[in-house]
């Protein structure tokens, strides 16, 4: 059984549960969702994915070092805490201790963000999956990045 991990804002809230429940639907997984980036990179440390998706715009949670980044920005826009998950995991000032299973394969961008607006980010960590959620993104869009990145055959005939 596939183990995908969502680290995403709780800012969406009804369509969290939509999106949340077609991937339950048409992947076989444990569907692990975090609200903020300290929830987030304490479940990355801690567990096993095959697949995570990050959003770019998350509230920073209780530990101190995420605080701190979302409190020097000046709005909750420009904080971008899950562009900085990704950093510390692919950029060249990236964690030592980051678990073996951690690599760029198994990651994805799902945010608000144009590619516009941060592709020179995501290009620098050579970070190659990205939705754009709009209010056009279908859920069967994100069910469909998550197969792909982990190689799972969908039967989406009914669909």
């Amino acid at each position: 059984m596939l183990q995908v991990l969502w680290i995403e804002d709780d800012a969406v809230g009804a369509s969290l549960q939509h999106f949340a429940s077609a991937i339950i639907r048409h992947i076989e997984c444990n569907l692990d969702v975090s609200l903020n980036a300290t929830d987030g990179w304490h479940k990355l440390m801690s567990n096993t994915y095959d697949v995570v998706i990050v959003d770019i715009r998350l509230m920073p949670g209780s530990e101190k070092y995420w605080k701190e980044i979302f409190q020097r920005t000046s709005t909750k826009q420009n904080a971008k805490l899950g562009l900085e998950i990704l950093r510390r995991l692919f950029g060249n000032n990236g964690q030592d201790d980051v678990p073996t299973w951690i690599n760029l394969n198994k990651f994805a961008v799902f945010t608000v963000e144009a590619e516009l607006e941060i592709g020179n980010s995501l290009n620098q960590l050579n970070i190659t999956h990205y939705l754009h959620k709009s209010t056009s993104v279908s859920p069967i869009e994100l069910v469909n990045l998550i197969a792909q990145i982990a190689d799972y055959d969908l039967n989406l005939q009914n669909e």
